[in-house]
């Protein structure tokens, strides 16, 4: 079945983007140099369009370091198809300020990368306390770029914070090397006891070693759903690495023979649901009145 025919084509969401260049807004100078040309926000826009995408969760890349201001400025000029992802440093004296301040310029999730964290760090460190703290009583996600090796972390983490909703980028980096029934990938099926946790199916482009349809993945994929359930998986693309590798089509993949194995209703939730129901739960009224200075306003 083509894309077109879907019938919540119009309605998918992108849980993993990257945008490093404006195109009609201003540039921002990339710290190390990484980055290539190509990430423009327009070409992001071109692509959703033609592939039934109605969002796309913007995430500062680590590139920019803590600098979210692209980030947030897209999001705010495209408001209706942007949700901005951002970064702050968790070692900062002010953390808990910084997240309430990101809060009031509109992130609606936080992400923190710990895949070339030898120790798993920040992850087990007490300094993540604020965070947790400020996003489990807004109901804002935290975003883990972890790797499979500090899954254990991400348990603790989870038990300590139960009102804490945890969305695991990139299938914790576990496929495609890692058996499905080895102890590895059983402990990240394992973590769907926590109900607060998600996992994300992203960069199938990059994980997958059969090309083009990436059907390598689909047991993995089958797996989650038989763990998980189909309420708690997201699909991303991470454009643009997404189309280092294939194009951005590709990245559906994987996915789509949910529709015949599990129902279509399974890949609604999982294209287009679930993206709504995570990322549009905190309550944004409360922020806007404390950005207007309203009688009701909280104290950050």
């Amino acid at each position: 079945m083509a894309m077109r025919d879907f019938p919540f084509f119009g309605r998918i969401n992108d849980s993993h983007t990257h945008v490093w260049l404006g195109q009609r807004l201003r540039n921002r100078a990339i710290l190390n140099g990484q980055n290539s040309a190509y990430g423009e926000a327009d070409s992001l826009l071109e692509l959703m369009e033609q592939n039934g995408v109605k969002r796309a969760a913007v995430i500062t890349p680590t590139t920019l370091g803590f600098d979210n201001s692209l980030t947030l400025e897209i999001s705010k000029a495209y408001e209706n198809r942007f949700v901005p992802i951002v970064r702050i440093d968790p070692y900062a004296n002010n953390v808990e300020s910084q997240i309430n301040r990101m809060l009031m310029m509109g992130a609606r999730g936080f992400r923190i990368s710990t895949n070339n964290s030898k120790d798993g760090s920040p992850l087990g460190d007490p300094v993540l306390k604020p965070f947790a703290k400020v996003l489990s009583r807004e109901q804002i996600p935290l975003l883990l770029h972890c790797n499979f090796d500090q899954l254990h972390l991400v348990s603790e983490l989870a038990a300590e914070n139960p009102g804490l909703p945890i969305l695991i980028d990139h299938l914790a980096r576990v496929v495609p090397n890692e058996e499905i029934d080895g102890p590895i990938f059983k402990q990240l099926a394992g973590l769907a006891r926590f109900k607060n946790i998600h996992v994300k199916i992203s960069s199938t482009n990059y994980f997958a070693k059969e090309p083009i349809k990436h059907s390598d993945l689909i047991p993995y994929i089958d797996a989650l759903l038989v763990a998980y359930g189909d309420e708690r998986l997201l699909w991303g693309s991470d454009w643009p690495l997404s189309d280092v590798d294939y194009e951005y089509i590709n990245s559906f993949e994987p996915l789509l023979t949910m529709a015949d194995e599990f129902g279509m209703p399974s890949l609604e939730r999982v294209l287009a649901d679930n993206f709504d129901s995570l990322f549009d739960r905190g309550n944004r009224k409360d922020w806007e009145v404390q950005l207007t200075g309203g009688a009701n306003a909280k104290n950050p």
